[in-house]
């Protein structure tokens, strides 16, 4: 689990990565598809450190979320790995119905953004 707040932790590491992914405008060079491979593995990284938990009592309600988020980013490694845009498209569309219950759950001001 990270030293800092959860919510600061997401605005720093995850939200970046997460507007990578679903931000994603046709990489034509390595480079343009190492930084999508990076989000994903930041979120890999994230979620499987989050899952360790810490000492909130939410802690084990966000796993469920988290599985799936770090499947999302697996299959976005998956697509970058093929060179295939729309596979990031679909990592994108696994990827935000965990992280927008997630922010309806634990931090609605933020929800649909």
């Amino acid at each position: 689990m990270p030293d800092v707040p959860v919510r600061e932790y997401m605005e720093t590491v995850i939200t970046p990565a997460t507007d990578t992914i679903w931000g994603i405008d046709d990489p034509r060079t390595d480079e343009e598809w190492r930084v999508v491979d990076d989000a994903a593995v930041a979120i890999i990284e994230a979620m499987t450190g989050m899952q360790e938990g810490g000492t909130g009592p939410n802690d084990v309600a966000w796993d469920n979320y988290m599985d799936i988020v770090i499947a999302a980013a697996q299959m976005t490694r998956q697509a970058v790995a093929n060179r295939n845009v729309d596979g990031v498209y679909a990592a994108g569309d696994v990827l935000y119905p965990p992280c927008e219950a997630c922010h309806l759950k634990f931090h609605p001001e933020v929800a649909g953004q």
